[in-house]
């Protein structure tokens, strides 16, 4: 039973680690796409090196600010703030209760 459990466990891991890395907004905290697909270690993406990371492969061309054919870390970084959702922070007197 307790072997069983691990491998779910294990099986469930694997499969959200491969949807984190079809977006880049930060699903799968320190998982940077960059090191995760770059093929050639250029440290940039290309259309050909994200063409199994459906997110990427959509949002290419608004990505690719600079129109280069590739992806920068400063790119998707730009991107990932411009589409972050707006998310109300805690007050100081919210939980003193």
């Amino acid at each position: 039973m307790k072997k069983s459990i691990s491998a779910l466990s294990l099986l469930l891991q694997l499969s959200l680690q491969d949807k984190a890395l079809a977006c880049p907004e930060g699903h799968h905290p320190g998982r940077n796409p960059i090191e995760a697909l770059d093929a050639n270690n250029d440290k940039q993406l290309s259309a050909d090196e994200v063409k199994d990371a459906p997110f990427l492969v959509d949002k290419f061309s608004e990505i690719d600010t600079d129109k280069n054919g590739l992806l920068s870390q400063d790119e998707l970084e730009a991107h990932r703030k411009a589409h972050k959702p707006d998310r109300p922070r805690p007050s100081k007197d919210q939980g003193a209760e």
